[in-house]
């Protein structure tokens, strides 16, 4: 069990997670994107209960994937508010996969979510990381078109994967 717990703290390779804060314009609003603390757990739980129709992650799980050495968190601010962030875990040497992603609804349809996951894609890549993965609804067509549009294809179906509303998920997965 402790080995379990010190390799999610641990990564397993030397390739350091750290991400350099920026400023980016999207539709002529500045936004500031860096990398996530453990400061913004409620804030993620916010932007998801607004976002998700199901309950979001608790927020437990939240703090635990934000201190996850092996995971790369994003938040994307505008005038100090989250309005947007990405999860990236490190699934084995070759493949990363993406945990989370949520927009608010106030900032969808301008391209964030293009914005942060060409982010994400280009971090990995410069990494040397090959492929990413991520799980989508089945019935969640916008994503599902967002996710397409990077090359993103159906590696294989999972019947009821979201247990609260018994959802199939199609997983995802595209070269990078």
């Amino acid at each position: 069990m402790l080995k379990k717990f010190r390799e999610l703290l641990v990564p397993t390779n030397n390739k350091n997670l750290d991400f350099t804060e920026k400023t980016v314009t999207v539709k002529q609003n500045e936004l500031i994107l860096r990398k996530s603390r453990v400061t913004d757990t409620l804030d993620y739980m916010n932007l998801q209960k607004e976002v998700y129709y199901y309950q979001p992650w608790p927020a437990q799980i939240v703090q635990m994937e934000l201190r996850n050495k092996k995971a790369l968190y994003l938040s994307l601010e505008h005038s100090k508010k989250l309005v947007g962030f990405i999860g990236v875990s490190i699934v084995n040497d070759a493949e990363v996969h993406i945990t989370n992603i949520a927009v608010s609804p106030d900032f969808q349809r301008q391209g964030i979510g293009h914005l942060l996951i060409n982010q994400v894609m280009d971090y990995f890549r410069n990494l040397g990381y090959k492929q990413m993965s991520l799980e989508v609804d089945t019935t969640n067509t916008d994503a599902i078109r967002l996710y397409e549009a990077f090359s993103f294809n159906v590696r294989k179906l999972q019947e009821k994967y979201y247990v609260k509303n018994n959802h199939d998920a199609y997983e995802m997965i595209t070269d990078l």
